[in-house]
């Protein structure tokens, strides 16, 4: 959930640093779903043996990896219930 910093809400196009967050978020979002998408009904067992399965999740960590790289420093800020590690890229 984005955190409001006193100033209420805002539309997404009234500030461009939120229009920079907004698609990593939904990123995230997207790739989480499709996840659980891909598993749905499987046991870990039946997941584990099917390679085009785990191809797929790998693939949507890596996108969600790469979306939280594009968040930067803001992240711990943004999604604070997130045990972020320290970003090396600037943000």
């Amino acid at each position: 959930m984005l955190k409001d910093h006193g100033e209420g809400p805002r539309r997404a196009g009234s500030c461009p640093c939120l229009l920079r967050i907004l698609q990593p978020l939904r990123d995230i979002l997207e790739g989480a779903r499709m996840i659980e998408d891909f598993t749905l009904g499987m046991s870990f067992e039946q997941f584990r043996e099917d390679p085009k399965t785990v191809a797929a999740v790998e693939r949507k960590f890596l996108v969600i990896g790469g979306a939280g790289v594009r968040l930067g420093r803001e992240a711990p800020f943004i999604v604070a219930d997130v045990p972020w590690r320290p970003n090396p890229r600037p943000g």
